[in-house]
């Protein structure tokens, strides 16, 4: 239990100091008891040791400091109370005397760390850590918080939190790395990990702990407050494009995964492609590394090979040879990370078990160290706020809410916002509550939220405010100060949606898409336009309704491929389906991307085969010879349906007795159906089994007249002319005719008899 001297010591701590980064005791629904911030100087705790009556008895779970002011005890007699409060106003001053100077003295440390940061970046080899010991024997990260610090303070500068994104194919095991990461950082402590919606944020003091047998102090020092982990949008099971525009804006680094027994994937060139294309410095980690056979698995430590027996060891060796390769014939040239020399040039490869959490170290420290040495210039703060909507969704307890991810600036309560609505309109409002995931496992996993007054950079949180149902996911948020032009800020929340429409067709001829989001909705229009040549004719956002089908229906008449609605990740509403279905216009909805574009192109395709004559497959027999009614063109006769399905304008052939010279059976074209009666009645096709009378006329000019009795006879059989290009369109257009059995065999018989291959 704290003792009174101990209260009040706390509360000098919280004056002299500022609260952790994203939150602000004060305001804290249900703050930690160990809510201040600890000195961040080695010198405080020399100063400290010099005023026993103020000395610290730190105790901390990663996530701040609490202290204790030893040597005071309880409330003694009353005579002696006045004494102590005297002690402690003295001491009081002299604390703040040593805060001030202890303030100066770490700007002065800051700007030197910021010269040798530029220094070293530019003359260092790439793959050569920097040192803070080289500036006054301090190094100022090592008594770091686990939360961020400010991006500016007073004049100097810090470097933030890089962003790191996590891309692969499907089943690679990006989910289960991330979750194996922070598994692994709770084992060792019991608490740090800060799981926010949409990322996890993972505090250096925690990842030092992890890599401690890895590094030695004097080998590789961290600058950096934490890595800010988010994996990719889109579902586990898909390839999400919209992947492309998240990792342009915010990603700094990445991590590759690549499962080492498939090697290079579809989805893993599109990524490497990304990433290249945006010049992202990634890692690969090589995953599944316990599926090897014979692979002894080492739990949550660094990678080695030293355990293994000599053929696990080939079989290894083997399979990265293999990958290495086929990165190569990608382009990339990559190494095993304990062979690279050259990390600027060449991509490092970690080999890693998802699973047991071998190797996760290693990729730890590469991840600090290409971040540290690459990344130094783009990795120091500003005051540019830099904030984006993640989601908008809503929850029990508050309603509707924005899932943001804060990268850089300040957010406050109270302060007025900015942000794109649905319709491209801005909505602005102000910022009612400011929620965060709890910071702590005592309550994590709890239905409420920590609310805070202020959240600062590289943090994700969720923000409470009226009429925000509309506000589009993907979208800036800024925030509005007093004397700001509005008319900027419009400009820039709308900016992104009047960009996507420029990309619509003029002419208005194609389809309609409609998206969840910015992000999404500009991935859709780029695959569709770049790669799938299909052109787009109107674009929304949110939930597809009645006046989004009345728009797409706008296409039936003269381009009925493109009356279609591609709809991606939203909620289609029952009377858009009513009338739709009325209409006849198509809806293609999917949490697919690819699932969509592909119904769609094979619908497209359909319509198309559609407005092609066919040839359905029958075969004929004639009645009898008192049923033919005119033996010359053109021929009626009375026949029998033996199989298949007969329709007008067929084209009908005769299998004839006589060879030709490679002594091949003749086929006589009679020519096409041109009537079909069944007891004197019109109609325009016979199944099999029924009898009816048909008329075969020659239409050409030129076209050969054949006579029944002369050419053949009612012991011929008459066969529908079918090729190749008809049995496909009937494979693609009328498959379900295709599998009935009495079509399906009248087509085997039909290639047979005519040498359709």
């Amino acid at each position: 239990m704290t003792t009174e001297g101990g209260k009040k010591a706390s509360k000098i701590n919280k004056k002299g100091s500022r609260a952790p980064e994203g939150t602000v005791g004060e305001e804290d629904i249900r703050s930690e008891p160990n809510g201040t911030n600890q000195q961040r100087d080695p010198k405080h705790s020399k100063s400290q040791s010099n005023h026993p009556e103020l000395s610290a008895n730190k105790e901390g779970d990663g996530l701040g400091t609490k202290t204790m002011i030893s040597g005071t005890g309880r409330p003694g007699k009353a005579s002696k109370a006045k004494e102590k409060k005297l002690k402690e106003e003295k001491a009081i001053e002299r604390i703040r005397g040593e805060q001030e100077l202890l303030r100066l003295q770490e700007e002065e440390l800051k700007a030197q760390q910021l010269q040798a940061l530029k220094a070293e970046k530019g003359g260092a080899e790439s793959n050569t850590s920097i040192s803070v010991e080289r500036m006054g024997d301090v190094d100022i990260t090592d008594k770091a918080d686990p939360l961020p610090v400010d991006i500016v303070e007073e004049g100097y500068y810090q470097l933030r939190s890089p962003v790191c994104s996590v891309l692969g194919h499907v089943d690679t095991g990006k989910t289960k790395l991330l979750s194996k990461m922070k598994e692994s950082l709770t084992q060792i402590h019991d608490t740090g990990v800060i799981q926010y919606v949409g990322a996890t944020y993972l505090p250096t003091n925690l990842i030092k702990l992890l890599t401690s047998s890895l590094t030695r102090r004097d080998q590789f020092s961290y600058k950096l407050p934490g890595l800010l982990m988010i994996d990719t949008p889109g579902n586990e099971s898909e390839v999400s494009r919209t992947r492309t525009l998240w990792v342009n804006s915010h990603c700094d680094i990445a991590i590759l995964v690549i499962d080492m027994q498939h090697g290079i994937e579809l989805q893993t060139k599109e990524s490497l492609k990304l990433l290249r294309s945006f010049n992202i410095p990634f890692v690969i980690a090589l995953n599944k590394l316990d599926r090897i056979y014979g692979w002894k698995p080492s739990s949550c430590s660094p990678f080695s090979v030293d355990l293994q027996n000599m053929e696990t060891t080939r079989q290894f060796e083997n399979q990265v040879k293999a990958n290495l390769l086929q990165l190569a014939s990608e382009g990339v040239n990559a190494e095993l990370f304990y062979k690279n020399k050259d990390l600027k040039n060449v991509v490092p490869v970690v080999p890693i078990s998802a699973h047991t959490g071998e190797g996760i170290p290693n990729l730890f420290l590469l991840l600090f160290q290409l971040s540290q040495t690459l990344l130094a210039d783009k990795l120091l703060d500003t005051n540019s706020l830099r904030c984006t909507v993640n989601d908008v969704k809503c929850i029990h307890e508050h309603g509707t809410i924005l899932d943001v991810i804060l990268l850089n600036g300040v957010l406050n309560k109270g302060d007025s916002i900015i942000l794109c609505g649905l319709n491209g309109e801005p909505i602005i409002t102000s910022i009612k509550l400011i929620l965060m995931q709890p910071t702590s496992l005592h309550h994590r996993g709890r239905m409420g939220y920590d609310i805070v007054k202020t959240v600062k950079r590289y943090l994700c949180c969720m923000i409470v405010a009226d009429g925000i149902e509309n506000a589009v996911s993907g979208s800036p948020l800024f925030v509005i100060h007093p004397g700001d032009d509005i008319e900027v800020y419009k400009e820039k929340v709308t900016s992104p949606m009047k960009d996507l429409a420029r990309k619509v067709d003029k002419s208005g001829i194609g389809v309609y898409v409609q998206c969840s989001s910015i992000i999404t909705l500009e991935s859709l229009l780029e695959y569709l336009k770049d790669e799938k040549k299909i052109p787009v004719g109107g674009i929304r956002l949110g939930p597809v309704r009645k006046i989004d089908v009345m728009r797409a229906g706008a296409m039936l008449d003269n381009h009925k491929e493109y009356a279609a609605i591609l709809a991606y990740q939203v909620v289609v509403e029952k009377e858009a389906i009513e009338v739709a279905e009325k209409l006849g216009v198509k809806i293609f909805d999917s949490f697919f991307i690819y699932h969509i574009v592909d119904t769609y192109m094979y619908y497209s395709k359909q319509l198309k085969l559609q407005d092609e004559s066919v040839v359905f497959p029958c075969i004929l027999s004639v009645i009898g010879r008192d049923t033919v009614y005119q033996i010359r063109n053109p021929l009626i006769m009375g026949v029998h349906v033996d199989s298949g399905i007969l329709k007008l304008n067929t084209p009908m052939v005769v299998v004839s007795k006589t060879l030709d010279k490679e002594g091949i059976p003749l086929k006589l074209e009679l020519g096409s159906i041109t009537d079909i009666e069944r007891e004197r009645v019109k109609i325009e096709e016979a199944k099999g089994g029924e009898n009816v009378v048909i008329t075969i006329s020659v239409m050409e000019e030129n076209g050969r007249r054949y006579v029944f009795g002369r050419h053949f006879t009612e012991a011929d059989l008459l066969y529908s002319k079918i090729t190749r290009k008809d049995i496909d369109i009937l494979k693609v257009c009328y498959t379900d005719l295709v599998m009935e059995r009495d079509i399906y065999r009248c087509i085997v018989q039909l290639k047979t008899v005519l040498g359709i291959q």
